[in-house]
């Protein structure tokens, strides 16, 4: 379903074919992190520093000196992406945070942009300057050329791309690169064991509380019925697994998060930059990243235990042990 009556769309990893004159679905990749392959946690350490490495220098590789723009926070995942790049030796990096003045993930950026040697710029936004730019002619003409059919137009950092662009802060060849989906692919979205049971109204009411209550009046049990009926039809038709009350039951949410918030709407926030016609990149959602990730047991996944160990015990750029990561 869209946002539209009577107007579908296919889902992520899904294709049309005629054959024969018949319209078929198939589904040609299905992010499928209940299959784990069990192995000790130095064997995974190992693992994921040759994934990260190899990625990293894939994305050095296709840079070709050209700028790199990091909309830098005080997390792990755009972290990674700037003290990466600094690891394998790229130097023309501009990094930005935007917020209110003073703000603490700005603050933390300005600290890792500095111990890393790039360049650094603040947006201050605020209500005002905000509302200004959703009321611009240029948020309008986003907005009318955005359509994902499934979500409003993403505005993570649209207004600020805008302002960076209008005032010739990026190289017009610059590409944009962020920590897109690096939190959710290694398992901060997953419930601890302690919050699942075998109750299905139980899994089910954690998965709606985290993606679905945006909305105070519309959280009613009526419109959260709807909701798990079409996320349960969508289960049966990947297969994803006999029943909710699966042992899995907890990767089973997160194929479902992989269908619908992050590839319906968080790796759509990239249209900011198409909009303003700047080349991008998305790493930490390539194919070593999602191979990897899904293949990783619940006890190094939850709580993202095996990814900031890894990311702390490398320190790259050396802006992971003494620089405290936003935990909110």
């Amino acid at each position: 379903k869209t946002l539209y009556q009577d107007i579908f769309q296919i889902t992520s990893g899904e294709c049309l074919y005629f054959e024969k004159e018949i319209l078929n679905r198939a589904f040609y990749y299905t992010y499928s992190p209940w299959k784990v392959k069990h192995r000790g946690e130095q064997e995974l350490i190992k693992e994921f520093n040759i994934i990260l490495n190899s990625t990293m220098l894939q994305l050095v590789k296709s840079i070709k000196g050209r700028q790199v723009v990091i909309p830098l926070s005080a997390g792990n995942d755009s972290r990674l992406i700037a003290s990466g790049l600094k690891h394998f030796g790229v130097e023309n990096v501009l990094c930005f945070s935007y917020g209110r003045k003073g703000n603490f993930e700005s603050k933390m950026a300005s600290l890792i942009s500095d111990k890393l040697g790039y360049s650094w710029k603040h947006i201050e936004i605020n209500d005002r300057n905000k509302k200004k730019f959703f009321k611009s002619k240029e948020y309008k003409v986003y907005s009318a050329n955005y359509d994902g059919y499934s979500s409003i137009p993403a505005v993570q950092d649209i207004a600020e791309i805008c302002y960076m662009k209008k005032n010739n802060l990026i190289d017009e060849d610059a590409i944009i690169i962020n920590g897109n989906s690096g939190d959710y692919i290694s398992g901060g979205h997953l419930f601890k064991q302690d919050l699942l049971s075998s109750d299905k109204n139980d899994l089910w009411g954690q998965f709606l509380l985290k993606h679905y209550s945006l909305w105070g009046k519309l959280n009613t049990d009526f419109n959260h019925s709807l909701i798990v009926n079409q996320l349960v039809k969508m289960t049966k038709e990947r297969n994803f697994a006999e029943s909710l009350g699966h042992v899995d039951s907890h990767f089973l949410l997160e194929a479902v998060e992989y269908l619908g918030r992050q590839s319906m709407y968080v790796v759509n926030q990239q249209n900011a930059y198409d909009f303003n016609k700047y080349d991008w990149r998305l790493p930490l959602w390539s194919d070593n990243f999602l191979s990897f990730w899904e293949s990783v047991p619940f006890e190094y996944k939850v709580g993202q235990r095996l990814y900031s160990k890894v990311l702390y015990e490398n320190n790259w750029g050396g802006v992971w042990k003494d620089m405290p990561i936003n935990k909110k």
